[in-house]
């Protein structure tokens, strides 16, 4: 239910349900990886001992939660918040080139304070990223012209 309901949030139009969707499944993210569930109250506990982390990266995947979250019309905020998605995924083997790619191509055309959001996600993702994952990155790193370096890239 909770994962439904944070889909439901992220899919909202209205940006504060959908940093509070995303905030939700960061929480979720959180418990399945920590597995203590010990140090959390005890009704979320009950709620999420089934919850195996391959379910988890399973479900992101079939709900498409990257694409949805990096849509058009994205927020900056949204961007800042989705690096716990791409680490859980990463380390979850569940990454696509697909995901990396939108990620990147999320900064093209954008305003500086998008670029850096999605810059500072890549710097946070990469230390669980495989080394394909990282050549993917660099490819369109080396793709940049000098020219377009700045303070930002």
């Amino acid at each position: 239910i909770r994962l439904e309901l944070s889909l439901r949030f992220i899919k909202s139009p209205f940006m504060e349900k959908r940093i509070r969707g995303l905030n939700e499944l960061n929480g979720i993210i959180e418990l399945v990886e920590t597995r203590d569930l010990r140090i959390y109250p005890r009704q979320n506990a009950r709620k999420l001992h089934w919850m195996a982390p391959d379910y988890l990266s399973t479900w992101l995947n079939e709900k498409s939660i990257i694409s949805t979250l990096l849509q058009d019309n994205y927020h900056v905020e949204i961007i800042k918040r989705c690096d716990s998605i791409f680490k859980f995924l990463a380390g979850q083997k569940s990454l696509g080139e697909p995901d990396l790619v939108l990620l990147w191509s999320s900064a093209l055309n954008k305003h500086e304070a998008d670029i850096k959001a999605v810059y500072d996600t890549i710097i946070r993702v990469s230390e669980k990223l495989n080394e394909g994952e990282i050549d993917i990155l660099f490819d369109r790193i080396e793709g940049i012209p000098l020219g377009n370096y700045d303070e930002t890239r």
